[in-house]
């Protein structure tokens, strides 16, 4: 009786939701897609639409199982909810999903499916999504950024694994103290607070790993916090840890800036092209600036302010007349040509890629 209920409870305000959409036309649809516990894909349903006061009002629908997650799939199960709900497709004026490719494919993803059905559903990524992939981007761009990041989850995975660890950790960083977080592929904010607290608690973190390097009792952990405390303690950990804090918290600002209630597409665009000089200043005055506080960090933690040598790989000579082999940049050249300027390029390169549709749906309604 008590499931019967609450059923009935679901239905009603199921009912007055789609009633409210039915007054008001036009609407747009929201889908994202994630496991439950049982490890089923479920993809859940939000509309939006202009309420009675003239306001945007989003109100979630329900959760639909997923067998596959192909295009055509998705598409499937939306519009056949769509068409029990009793709503018109041809009322349908926006679709908002992530940037994945069975979602956003231009000729197989959903919304290319809804838009051959419905040319008036405009499709517009998600605009956390689409920072989020940027990042994955960058972080994938250099090997040193992959170690980087890995680092950091190697951390995490080591004190968390432990009550004893993890105490040794909140003592060093203090009560209000920051700690590092679980790298998420989805939830990109924990990659900056895990970089914050490096970034400004380094050298008690680096203490807490030389204590569980000197604690016996585990030697697989006091093998890791032995390799973990060396890396940490390198002048291009340390550099790479104050430019990766300086754009996150950069995004960051972004992310806050868009998830603001009212926020209207010409401020988000203003706020792309922003990000863009931005990161254009810091491609070429960021590298020095962030190379002179982290030598500040070094100088503190008695560090060695070195890059890590170049090697030179030498070819046989077979000929008198061939040349010698040299060295055609210094290690901190070779740093930042290979590893600053690789993450920098390609944030600048998947911003302009992953916002360029709302841009030009931008430009479409300003023409007007």
């Amino acid at each position: 009786m008590q499931n019967e209920f609450i059923q009935m409870l679901a239905d009603h305000v199921e009912k007055g939701i789609i009633q409210q959409v039915k007054d008001a036309r036009y609407y747009a649809v929201i889908l994202d897609c994630t496991q439950d516990f049982s490890r089923v894909e479920q993809m859940s349903l939000v509309v939006r639409f202009v309420g009675s006061k003239g306001e945007a009002e989003e109100h979630f629908l329900d959760f639909m199982p997923v067998h596959e997650t192909t295009g055509e799939s998705l598409a499937g199960t939306l519009l056949q909810k769509v068409e029990d709900l009793g709503l018109s497709l041809s009322n349908c004026r926006g679709q908002g999903y992530d940037n994945s490719s069975n979602i956003q494919g231009k000729n197989c993803g959903v919304q290319a499916r809804l838009l051959q059905q419905n040319p008036r559903a405009f499709f517009v990524p998600c605009g956390c999504h689409s920072w989020n992939l940027v990042l994955g981007d960058a972080a994938a761009a250099s090997n040193k950024a992959v170690l980087f990041f890995g680092t950091l989850q190697r951390i995490y995975t080591l004190l968390s694994a432990s009550p004893r660890r993890w105490k040794l950790l909140t003592d060093a960083v203090g009560f209000v103290g920051l700690t590092v977080k679980a790298l998420s592929e989805t939830r990109w904010e924990c990659w900056i607070e895990s970089v914050k607290a490096i970034r400004w608690q380094l050298p008690d973190i680096v203490d807490v790993l030389q204590q569980v390097s000197t604690t016996p009792g585990d030697p697989m952990a006091q093998s890791d916090a032995s390799s973990l405390c060396t890396f940490l303690q390198s002048f291009e950990f340390i550099l790479s840890t104050v430019v990766w804090h300086d754009i996150l918290f950069k995004v960051n600002i972004m992310s806050k800036t868009w998830q603001t209630h009212g926020i209207e597409m010409d401020v988000a665009v203003q706020h792309i092209d922003g990000f863009l000089e931005w990161i254009q200043d810091y491609r070429e005055h960021g590298f020095a600036a962030a190379d002179t506080t982290a030598k500040e960090i070094a100088t503190s933690m008695d560090v060695p302010c070195e890059y890590t040598p170049v090697k030179i790989r030498r070819k046989r000579r077979l000929f008198d007349y061939e040349g010698e082999d040299s060295a055609t940049h210094t290690p901190r050249e070779l740093f930042k040509t290979d590893y600053f300027l690789r993450v920098i390029d390609s944030i600048s390169q998947s911003v302009k890629e992953r916002f360029d549709l709302l841009k030009a749906f931008f430009r479409g309604f300003d023409s007007h």
